[in-house]
């Protein structure tokens, strides 16, 4: 089944996705090593209009395709554009897998970036309704939006639930805490 993706704002693509398409989704063996080879360039344009395609000729992609458009997303800064991947994925029914746990963690990773802890903090509570149980690199990039947020507590509460939740912290995450206290002048919290 032949098909062309046609896009009304083509200026917000990166000039080497303009006028690309994907003939014939058959002829791949494997799409989201397709999709992945663009998530090495950073070229989510190429990656989000493969995983289009590929829901037009499949109906459904799996989770390794969305997490291969998802990373592509989040290494060109479209936290937004992973969001939205990683909540269709989800809905797509199947069952949450060691995959999704990845793309969560990347989109987590994301909005620290994108200075919006409010949302990777709803990711990590989403991700533990979900059974999908936040590893550190997950619970070190929700402290870093704290402290990029300026929210200090927050940061102390998120490294609290590491230790509850059994997951190890290490130098890093101790570190982004610290700095979250240091940046609120709090150095008593900091010392606990």
């Amino acid at each position: 089944m032949a098909s062309r993706i046609k896009m009304k704002s083509w200026k917000r693509f990166p000039r080497s996705a303009r006028g690309m398409h994907y003939d014939s989704l058959s002829n791949l063996s494997r799409t989201d090593d397709t999709i992945g080879v663009h998530d090495t360039s950073r070229e989510w344009a190429p990656a989000f209009l493969l995983l289009r395609q590929l829901q037009v000729a499949r109906s459904q992609p799996g989770e390794t395709e969305y997490g291969a458009a998802i990373s592509t997303c989040v290494k060109a800064s479209r936290w937004k554009l992973a969001l939205q991947l990683l909540h269709e994925m989800q809905q797509s029914g199947s069952r949450p897998t060691n995959r999704a746990r990845i793309s969560y963690s990347a989109v987590v990773s994301a909005c620290e970036k994108a200075h919006s802890w409010q949302v990777a903090l709803l990711l990590l509570q989403e991700m533990s309704r979900k059974s999908l149980q936040p590893n550190a690199i997950s619970y070190t990039a929700g402290i870093n939006a704290c402290t990029k947020g300026q929210q200090w507590t927050m940061a102390l509460d998120l490294l609290r639930a590491m230790r509850a939740s059994h997951v190890q912290f290490d130098v890093i995450s101790l570190n982004a805490a610290i700095t979250a206290c240091d940046r609120a002048k709090q150095w008593v919290p900091a010392l606990r």
